[in-house]
């Protein structure tokens, strides 16, 4: 049976519906941690096993291979513990920016506008009609009023939540700060973009992400731990090397 075909159409007239039994003879890869995953995982019981579960699950997910909908749905569940962990680690969360809706109202009050303007952005508007103008630009006051005070905001409530990740208790420079909410931003739209189905995306691409999201958690939840694993691993290494080149 193709599985495949199956997997990724629709069903229609002369498919083969498989049975229960037929998808258990599907072949999985076996799950097993790597070393940093092992250490996230149970750095993530020991604070909130919820959080271990959603990323356990998104690990789980992505190695099956015969889901065409594997790192959208492993992306799903990244991006939801990235959500919930400020609530589990009692943190501020970081507002959300409703762009779109702002986005929406000022569309409403061009539209009307949108007929006077030429492609070289001259107006038409005829005397009698200038309030069209007049609504528009107080939309557009009202936009950015809200953008350059929202954008602030958000970025206090940010450096707040993630200085309550850092287990160092010295604060860090302005310009490090915003390196690091940067840095959260940018893992956390990743998985959003690629849940939501809105960022073609490949394994290879995936995997380094996901390597940037655990690096970020394991440096905030137990960084001289793991620290130390990382550096007995590359002390083998080069022992090893030792052994080989003699």
């Amino acid at each position: 049976m193709n599985y495949d075909k199956i997997i990724s159409t629709d069903f229609g007239a002369g498919d083969e519906i498989p049975k229960p039994t037929d998808w258990q003879e599907i072949k999985k890869e076996s799950f097993e941690f790597s070393r940093q995953q092992e250490a996230l995982y149970q750095a993530l019981v020991e604070k909130t096993p919820e959080l271990a579960r959603m990323y356990k699950g998104a690990l789980i997910v992505l190695i099956n291979r015969d889901n065409p909908e594997h790192l959208c749905h492993s992306a799903h569940s990244i991006r939801e513990l990235m959500e919930k962990a400020p609530i589990h680690f009692n943190l501020p969360r970081i507002p959300k920016e409703p762009l779109p809706v702002k986005v929406n109202a000022l569309e409403e009050k061009w539209q009307p506008l949108e007929e006077h303007v030429n492609d070289n952005g001259l107006c038409n508007i005829p005397e009698n009609n200038k309030t069209v103008l007049e609504r528009f630009l107080s939309a557009c006051k009202t936009f950015f009023t809200w953008r350059k005070t929202f954008q602030p905001r958000r970025l206090n409530k940010a450096a707040e939540m993630l200085r309550g990740f850092d287990p160092h208790e010295i604060a860090l420079p302005e310009h490090l700060e915003k390196r690091r909410i940067k840095q959260w931003d940018n893992i956390n739209d990743y998985f959003i973009y690629v849940a939501h189905h809105n960022k073609l995306t490949d394994y290879d691409e995936f995997i380094s992400w996901l390597n940037k999201f655990e690096n970020f958690f394991l440096d905030r939840l137990c960084p001289r731990a793991f620290e130390d694993h990382r550096n007995i691993d590359s002390i083998i290494e080069e022992g090893n090397d030792q052994v080989r080149d003699n």
